[in-house]
């Protein structure tokens, strides 16, 4: 049971054919505390995003490349800057998020829907896709870093 602004909001048993219905004021409680979650979710995201200094490495596990691309181009079909609601709603992670927006942009490879508010932005990315993990073992430093930043693990 749910006490909100919409009412209560309860499952309906219907004995005759053995269903448990919701009410629209449960339904709609849980829409509203599903948007909430992910807003609180994008702010999260948004402060890890904007806290790198010189360099910011993202880590995921995916599926095949070719499907999470396609998934990600299906999220970011707009020709909007921001992503519509329905498609941030439809993310089942952050990455995917972080992945809807890099497609978009002129030096994604491969990019199919490149939105027009990004041609001229100069920000610097790679996507990588690995098949099996990379051997990382003795490499301590990050490449391509002023020696002053590299620190010894």
């Amino acid at each position: 049971m749910v006490l909100s602004k919409n009412g209560i909001g309860i499952n309906w048993f219907d004995e005759d054919r053995q269903l448990t219905i919701p009410t629209p004021q449960l339904t709609l409680e849980q829409a509203a505390k599903q948007q909430s979650e992910q807003a609180e979710n994008m702010r999260v995201l948004y402060v890890a995003l904007t806290r790198a200094e010189q360099r910011l490495f993202v880590v995921g596990n995916t599926g095949a490349a070719a499907e999470t691309v396609a998934k990600w181009n299906a999220l970011a079909a707009t020709d909007e800057l921001v992503l519509p609601l329905a498609s941030r709603l439809d993310a089942t992670s952050e990455l995917d998020l972080i992945g809807a927006s890099l497609v978009r942009h002129p030096s994604f490879p491969e990019a199919v829907n490149i939105n027009a508010a990004l041609t001229t932005d100069q920000t610097e990315f790679s996507v990588q896709f690995f098949t099996e993990a990379p051997d990382v073992r003795g490499k301590h430093t990050v490449p391509d870093c002023p020696a002053s930043s590299r620190r010894r693990r």
